[in-house]
């Protein structure tokens, strides 16, 4: 970080790198979500970097990223926030992936659109635009398990329908129980980062 922030020359980023590095420091146990991810190709040339921008509030990520002029079109970002937001979602407390663009920076919404984000809102910056993580990979799970229940319940008994009824009750009671599972957790997730009202009352008579 500190290397980044000596060669870099536009004063903008200069700052961004040297709050990265503040955070990083204060925060040692959580920086890999203020720290610079160095984007580079097989052979270890640097093509750009990309951060979150703090750790999750409220379940809630916003992810940043640039590339080098002479990388631009070549698929490499998209690769690169593919793999970023799939960490991201591999995290207990995450939820959601954000990120703002400038308004004419097309080619950085096409990314997003790619990866698979949505337009929601206008932030700072500009256009705003958010993905959320994707169904858990067992309702998948719980669906064959359940329609695999119900095939044996066919062949034993000689009856389609009763197995078709079985499969399906099974697959959508057990998918509710997860739904429900992770909507506790992202409420969970999401209270834990909301402060309370004396939180909020001590930090108003500070000011």
């Amino acid at each position: 970080m500190r290397r980044m922030i000596d060669d870099e020359t536009d004063a903008e980023m200069m700052q961004a790198y040297a709050e990265m590095l503040q955070g990083s420091r204060e925060h040692p146990h959580e920086r890999l979500w203020y720290t610079a991810w160095i984007l580079t190709l097989r052979d270890g040339a640097v093509i750009g970097d990309l951060c979150f921008k703090g750790p999750p509030a409220a379940g809630e990520v916003e992810i940043g990223y640039g590339l080098a002029p002479e990388y631009w079109g070549q698929g490499y970002a998209t690769e690169a926030v593919q793999a970023a937001v799939a960490w991201a979602f591999r995290q207990p407390d995450v939820w959601t992936v954000w990120a703002e663009t400038l308004s004419d920076n097309i080619a950085s919404q096409k990314v997003l659109a790619k990866v698979g984000f949505y337009p929601n809102g206008t932030g700072k910056e500009g256009p705003r635009f958010q993905k959320g993580k994707p169904a858990s990979r067992r309702m998948l799970f719980f669906l064959l398990s359940g329609l695999g229940a119900g095939t044996v319940v066919g062949l034993a008994t000689q009856n389609v329908m009763l197995a078709e009824v079985v499969g399906v009750s099974l697959s959508l009671t057990l998918g509710t129980i997860l739904g429900a599972r992770e909507k506790r957790l992202r409420t969970k997730a999401e209270k834990s980062q909301k402060p309370d009202a004396k939180t909020e009352a001590a930090a108003e008579k500070s000011k």
